[in-house]
């Protein structure tokens, strides 16, 4: 990936020619600054759900459109990046406020979704 051979190379050079006597107390600084701006250019570019949402019209999407919203969403809720939703994950989608389901739907929706049992949607 040339994004990660630009930082390394970014790395070693500001390793070598800045801080040669301390290259790890240095490094771990440079981490911690690289993923922190890193997680705040991550914030700033993914609109919320709810943004999302109040964006579009549901009813009038495509199905091919739909289908890139819905793995839009799962990929927000996949928490643990494991490539399916858990019950507990599929939970935090019903109860996203862009969806506006109640408690009682949100039990019949997740009881219709994992019908065997599993606690895999």
């Amino acid at each position: 990936d040339e994004r990660v051979q630009t930082c390394v190379a970014r790395l070693v050079e500001r390793v070598t020619l800045e801080r040669p006597e301390e290259p790890f107390e240095w490094l771990d600084t440079w981490l911690e600054e690289e993923a922190r701006l890193e997680e705040e250019e991550a914030e700033r570019a993914a609109p919320t759900l709810e943004q999302s949402v109040e964006e579009l019209d549901l009813a009038s999407m495509t199905t091919d459109e739909l289908a890139s919203f819905a793995m839009d969403v799962f990929l927000r809720f996949d928490a643990d990046q494991n490539g399916v939703l858990d019950v507990w994950e599929f939970k935090e989608v019903l109860k996203s406020t862009a969806l506006n389901f109640n408690k009682e739907e949100i039990r019949e929706i997740m009881a219709e979704s994992d019908a065997d049992g599993n606690g895999i949607i």
